[in-house]
């Protein structure tokens, strides 16, 4: 799965397809899950990344496990087309990230004016603790202002349907 995921072109999403999977113990889970969220979020494999889909619920059940002890995440695509996270998130970062994911990019100034009742910099770190948990793509870029603005991209845009 390593070898398939490196082989995609850089910013490419890799869908890793549970439909034939009936059940994959916490072992299984956490050997297959663990060396790939971890190549992700080393930077290792740049802008590629992966998301599950058709988990049944015994298998999403373990691998929630396996994420939430490892500190690690993950992103599903669900049946309907929403796209949540596996492993333990804090509801800022995921209110974060539903932004993320519906709008495609953002940078912190619109995440901080989306809130309302936020400072630019608490937006700034959860965009930042997002991009380190491999949830989004940060994309550093010049903007006409002060030095560097960056742009955080989704790694799985949710359609307007899908809400």
């Amino acid at each position: 799965m390593l070898a398939a995921l490196v082989s995609r072109t850089p910013d490419e999403v890799m869908v890793i397809d549970f439909q034939e999977i009936e059940f994959l113990d916490f072992s299984a889970a956490d050997e297959f899950l663990t060396v790939l969220v971890r190549r992700v979020i080393s930077g290792e494999l740049g802008t590629r990344r992966f998301v599950l889909t058709n988990l049944s619920d015994a298998v999403r059940e373990n691998v929630q496990a396996v994420l939430a002890l490892r500190g690690l995440h993950c992103l599903e695509r669900r049946a309907d087309g929403s796209v949540t996270v596996l492993g333990r998130i804090s509801p800022p970062l995921a209110q974060t990230l539903d932004h993320i994911n519906r709008m495609g990019r953002t940078t912190s100034n619109e995440v901080a004016k989306m809130l309302g009742d936020i400072e630019l910099n608490a937006a700034a770190n959860r965009l930042k603790t997002l991009a380190d948990a491999g949830l989004v793509v940060e994309d550093p870029t010049t903007s006409g202002g002060r030095g560097a603005r960056r742009i955080f991209y989704s790694v799985m845009p949710v359609s307007a349907e899908a809400n």
